[in-house]
């Protein structure tokens, strides 16, 4: 697996590349000091850790020229707040900086792992059975008493499945933003404090019952 850093702190960019390599989890790593050198590597990277505070192109402003490229995006950042500015199926999550690098390779190596793992569901719909990649699923609804799920391709009435079991089966990929919808955040866009856009163009009405909750647990699923 290859991994870019873009870091401008070279310090703290040995500490972590050190560390990386002294578990050999069987990785190659490059690093980049800002994101102009990034952008204008031609190196294919399975996923790449962009600092967010970095001098001139940003972590978030790399990432929004990634459209095209096939790399997932880890953000690193001392900035909670900020974990809130760039969303998209491409972002794995959050890295927080911290003094406890073994701490921050922990939690590296769970991105890695989740890359590697391919997660999916089982599900009966009115199409028959299949099995759905996590990643895949936009949002899961109740509507007029039936419960559907919307990917990027199409939207089907699912049986035997509530929206709380569709929760707990979906391993946290699934929060509820309303009480009648579930939407995935990793696919979301953006989002205001009544109304979330998720990519495809969906846009979602979340309740103010819901909005604290929903805001604890995106930073508890991809900020660590």
């Amino acid at each position: 697996m290859k991994i870019a850093l873009v870091e401008d702190n070279k310090e703290y960019s040995t500490l972590l590349i050190n560390e990386i390599m002294n578990r050999n989890i069987g990785v190659d790593i490059e690093y980049f000091e800002d994101g102009e050198s990034f952008l204008q590597s031609t190196l294919g990277f399975d996923f790449a850790i962009l600092d967010i505070e970095l001098p001139g192109i940003d972590g978030i402003k790399i990432s929004k020229s990634m459209k095209t490229i096939d790399t997932r995006i880890v953000f690193l950042t001392s900035i909670t707040d900020r974990v809130f500015e760039a969303f998209g199926e491409k972002v794995l999550g959050y890295l927080l900086k911290g003094n406890d690098i073994k701490k921050t390779i922990n939690e590296l190596i769970d991105f890695i792992n989740q890359i590697e793992k391919l997660e999916s569901i089982h599900l009966i719909t009115e199409f028959g059975e299949i099995d759905i990649e996590l990643k895949n699923i936009l949002r899961v609804a109740k509507e007029n008493r039936k419960v559907y799920l919307t990917t990027d391709k199409n939207k089907v009435q699912i049986y035997q499945n509530t929206l709380s079991n569709m929760h707990d089966k979906t391993n946290g990929y699934l929060v509820y933003i309303n009480k009648s919808t579930m939407i995935n955040i990793f696919r979301m866009i953006s989002f205001t404090d009544n109304a979330i856009l998720l990519e495809n163009g969906i846009v979602d009405t979340i309740s103010r019952d819901y909005l604290h909750s929903f805001k604890k647990e995106y930073l508890k699923r991809v900020a660590i």
